[in-house]
């Protein structure tokens, strides 16, 4: 049986398709790069539909070798499959509004397996991280976990491996109710030389959608958000790859693998037009074609027009607007300063242009500043009625945290550290994302509001796929012309399902076998 220095769990699956998360594969081949021997495990959530075999297999990798198991919880989601879908809650619920979910399973099965780990190699370390590693939950204290990684940690990982290797005490730490945290290394890791390629064990399909990280943090620092590095410097050469560097991942890709169909995970991919330019500009003297879909911002799309031929000329196929709200008092409150009737007309020009090969997909909130029901309700039906504009939506309720600790605070919203001052209030105790505020609304509010109008969109049909479902779903086997064709509720999920858990047998079946060799 192989043996790996260190094994990380990861998942990126909604109920009825999978695509691998760039996080948990960059550390691996970060590890890699230094020598380590490591395993990915993917589809976690799937495993445990059979936990005896799980946990049997887990017991055979895990030695004396491994220095530290990871849990790169960013996208675990809560069940791990279901066939009929006939409802928006199921179709989104997989991976929950809020994102509050920390474990695929129950916090009890997730103790076992590290149980198991210890008991084969006590000295080995359990780190849990990713984007939604904070706040700390009562799952993560009571999970058996030793460390919780908050940021970043291409860097830190490999140090960490480092201290471990030479059997030194993991000491560069602060505590949150007992959980020992471990902070990332956002700003002194060389990022514009970094490479994520794939190994043989991570079994990259023919042909497979893959995540690409061409730069890393965001120019906005938007009130709601809790992402490490927002705020950063327009076109700042130390946070977008080199050039030489990308064009060497999206070949290697394509030579070892067929692969030329990404996500691109940019916070902003749009940042400038120059950066664009560039990339087209190299991946067309390399002679290399590709599809993706990208987060873009749309205000500057607006200031920036031209862009909206370059992205298309690139190969997009679909874009993620965090919009947020139509309302611009709110807009303005929380770092989305565009003009309502700009939002609206570079939504037209943008539509023009692309006409039905690239989705628009956009992203709203209910529950910021200055919002009410009515507000809501006002702009929530022009972005329903436009469907000619939109191709499909997504309204969530404002999520906030009552931050009562130095280490959340650290990882936390503005909105959240400052509740008091943009109108919100904590009162239950015992729900720290429970918020009232002085607009006349509350969580409950916000999340009835969400539900309607997700509802609504299920039910007239009015939602198209988009975005991450539409990659997931390729990676199935089945044709972007034909997912833009039909509205969400009359997908074939049954279907689906069977593709997914195949994929996933097929999966399971290549890792067991790998790690037999």
């Amino acid at each position: 049986m192989k043996k790996f220095h260190a094994v990380f769990f990861t998942d990126l699956t909604s109920k009825t398709w999978h695509m691998k998360y760039l996080g948990t594969y960059r550390l691996a081949s970060e590890l890699r790069s230094h020598g380590y021997d490591v395993l990915v495990v993917d589809y976690f959530s799937k495993f445990f539909l059979d936990p005896k075999s799980f946990y049997s297999f887990i017991g055979k990798v895990i030695s004396d070798k491994t220095l530290f198991v990871g849990y790169s919880g960013t996208f675990f989601s809560k069940e791990p499959g279901l066939k009929n879908v006939t409802s928006f809650e199921q179709w989104f619920g997989s991976e929950g509004f809020q994102g509050n979910e920390k474990w695929p399973v129950s916090t009890e099965k997730i103790k076992v397996l590290n149980l198991i780990i210890k008991k084969i190699n006590p000295n080995c370390q359990i780190f849990y991280g990713g984007a939604k590693s904070y706040p700390i939950t009562e799952d993560l204290i009571n999970s058996g976990i030793d460390f919780v990684i908050h940021g970043f940690a291409d860097k830190l990982i490999v140090d960490l491996a480092e201290t471990l290797l030479n059997k030194k005490v993991i000491n560069n730490f602060e505590t949150d109710r007992g959980v020992k945290v471990i902070y990332g290394d956002n700003k002194v890791f060389d990022f514009k030389n970094s490479s994520t390629y794939f190994h043989h064990s991570d079994r990259i399909i023919k042909d497979e959608i893959l995540p690409l990280e061409t730069s890393r943090g965001c120019l906005f620092k938007c009130k709601f958000c809790n992402y490490p590095l927002i705020g950063r410097k327009k076109n700042d050469k130390e946070y977008i790859k080199k050039n030489n560097v990308l064009i060497n991942e999206i070949r290697e890709n394509f030579e070892k693998y067929s692969v030329k169909k990404y996500t691109i995970v940019d916070d902003t991919f749009n940042e400038s037009t120059e950066k664009l330019e560039v990339i087209y500009e190299s991946l067309k003297a390399n002679s290399l074609q590709i599809e993706f879909s990208c987060y873009i911002r749309l205000d500057l799309v607006a200031r920036n027009p031209e862009q909206i031929v370059l992205l298309k000329k690139m190969g997009c196929t679909s874009v993620f607007l965090g919009i947020e709200t139509l309302n611009e008092r709110a807009a303005k409150a929380i770092g989305k300063g565009s003009m309502v009737e700009l939002v609206k007309d570079t939504l037209k020009k943008m539509r023009n242009e692309w006409g039905e090969d690239v989705r628009i997909f956009g992203s709203f909130i209910a529950g910021l500043p200055f919002e009410n029901k009515d507000t809501i309700n006002e702009w929530m039906k022009w972005v329903y009625d436009h469907k000619n504009l939109i191709h499909s939506y997504r309204l969530t309720s404002l999520s906030l945290s009552n931050v009562k600790n130095i280490a959340s605070k650290i990882q936390s919203s503005e909105l959240s550290l400052n509740p008091e001052k943009y109108g919100y209030t904590f009162n239950d105790i015992n729900n720290p994302s429970s918020w009232t505020n002085n607009f006349g609304m509350s969580i409950n509010d916000a999340k009835s509001l969400q539900n309607y109008w997700m509802e609504k969109g299920w039910n007239d049909d009015r939602l198209y796929i988009a975005g991450w479902e539409a990659l997931g779903i390729q990676n199935l086997g089945y044709d972007l012309n034909f997912l833009k064709s039909v509205s969400i509720n009359k997908l074939p999920f049954n279907d689906f399902a069977n593709r997914y858990t195949s994929s996933f047998e097929n999966y399971k079946k290549f890792l067991f076998n790998y790690c037999e060799l």
